[in-house]
């Protein structure tokens, strides 16, 4: 029960993790609702290079306030251990639920493809680049309604193409994004 105390926050299940981080759904006691909080998966030994990535994360999506983006609520520190609480998306992301169905009936994909496209060119339209946007980072709630997560990757317009290496998951980045400091990303 102590490890589930997380300052104003109850941890009540891991649901998901990925390279850097761990999400646990959790009850925020002091709004009384449930959310979805991230924390790194190195802990108390996360380096500072890895807690600036968390805080950075958490920066570009507390930006983006659109219906089809997860919403950033908090960023803080609790016990030394860096975290942020965003929106709980109920239901599975859009790689499970190809997993699970098969492909998409076409107009059902055009449809979902059209909402995620306006949601990027919205973050685009603010600076943002998700440079990771995948199945598995699109959540789609209990009611159909999609919603991209994960800005783990994300750089400012200015910031992309600066770095040395590459990052992202192959078969999803943009061939630009594969060599880094070639050509500097832009939204295309």
């Amino acid at each position: 029960p102590a490890q589930c105390d997380f300052g104003d926050y109850e941890l009540l299940e891991e649901i998901g993790c990925g390279g850097m981080g761990v999400v646990y759904r959790a009850r925020q006691r002091g709004l009384d609702r449930e959310v979805a909080l991230k924390l790194l998966s190195a802990g108390p030994w996360a380096s500072a290079f890895l807690v600036d990535t968390l805080c950075s994360e958490a920066q570009f999506a507390a930006r983006l306030q659109h219906p089809n983006i997860v919403v950033v609520h908090e960023m803080g520190e609790h016990g030394g251990l860096v975290f942020y609480a965003m929106q709980l998306v109920r239901g599975r992301s859009l790689s499970q639920r190809l997993d699970m169905d098969g492909p998409l009936p076409p107009r059902e994909a055009a449809r979902l493809l059209r909402t995620l496209a306006e949601a990027m060119d919205y973050a685009h339209r603010l600076g943002v680049l998700h440079l990771d946007l995948k199945p598995g980072n699109v959540l789609i709630d209990d009611d159909g309604t999609p919603r991209i997560a994960d800005f783990g990757l994300a750089r400012g317009l200015g910031q992309a193409g600066d770095e040395s290496e590459v990052s992202g998951t192959p078969c999803y980045m943009a061939p630009e994004q594969a060599r880094p400091g070639s050509t500097p990303l832009s939204p295309a």
